[in-house]
């Protein structure tokens, strides 16, 4: 074991003793103290590739609940599309797409999450997320949306939160319950029953539903969104199960079953898949 992953598992078994601890007496200081953790993931420093790409674009910010959200546009002629990243991301993730769609000459618009890249909003939950590029969204008018994993979902939400119209979607691997991540981390911090329980009132709460109800196939039906949806067989961080359970409902959206390497979604076929996709939306 390197130094670095020996300093990660000290830092991790003190965050699971002081939560453990603080649960012993308080429950929901133990749940709220989780969630700070959770709701914070650690920013990836740009490679040199990445950071080379970004610099080619024009840095857009705006303002939400008086901090900033960091966006990168290459600008076209026309309004064009939006890039929403998943997880532990940032915009940069998008380049290989980017890059081969620059001759449709239309705006290509990604977007740092909150709590990602160099956006300095703090808290990174998928409700924030829809919210945030709702500006964003209204500035650029985009006409296609296209996300990965958690960004893939947070379409979703948005498409079912503020119904915006004359917009399809490209959807990676979405995310489709949010208690799937929620689980893992309960399972990697090693909460107690109650502090599960006192967890997701605490997120239900804040969302102001159930997280139940907020489960991707409850935002989708019969009459959008349209566009693509897209997930790998072999995918073992969200399970390709779970994006049949979506198009049970969202007819409006063509599926396209992969078998490659995962759920990463950066190989040449999937990458072709969505350039063929948009291209054609554009062309017509």
């Amino acid at each position: 074991m390197t130094t670095s992953d020996k300093l990660k598992t000290l830092f991790l078994n003190i965050i699971r003793a002081l939560i453990g601890f603080t649960g012993l007496l308080s429950p929901k200081l133990a749940a709220k103290t989780a969630y700070y953790f959770f709701a914070r993931p650690k920013r990836r420093k740009n490679r040199s590739w990445m950071q080379e790409f970004l610099d080619t674009s024009v840095n857009d910010y705006f303002e939400v609940d008086k901090h900033s959200i960091k966006s990168y546009v290459w600008p076209g002629k026309r309004k064009g599309i939006l890039f929403l990243h998943g997880w532990r991301s940032n915009a940069a993730r998008w380049k290989y797409l980017i890059s081969g769609l620059k001759d449709l000459n239309v705006d290509l618009i990604s977007v740092d999450a909150p709590g990602h890249g160099a956006s300095n909003h703090p808290e990174f939950n998928p409700p924030n997320y829809a919210r945030v590029i709702q500006p964003l969204i209204e500035k650029y008018q985009p006409k296609i949306i296209v996300g990965h994993s958690v960004g893939a979902y947070t379409a979703l939400l948005h498409y079912e939160m503020y119904k915006p119209k004359g917009i399809k979607y490209v959807l990676l691997a979405p995310t489709y319950d949010m208690m799937l991540p929620i689980n893992k981390m309960f399972e990697i911090l090693k909460l107690s029953k109650r502090t599960q329980k006192a967890y997701i009132d605490f997120v239900e709460k804040g969302a102001q539903r159930s997280l139940a109800d907020l489960r991707a196939d409850n935002f989708v039906s019969a009459s959008g969104p349209e566009g693509i949806l897209v997930h790998d067989v072999n995918d073992k961080i969200l399970p390709y199960e779970d994006s049949l359970k979506i198009m049970e409902k969202a007819t409006a959206l063509k599926f396209h079953r992969i078998e490659s390497n995962g759920h990463r979604m950066q190989n040449d076929d999937v990458l072709d898949l969505i350039k063929e996709y948009i291209t054609g939306y554009f062309s017509a």
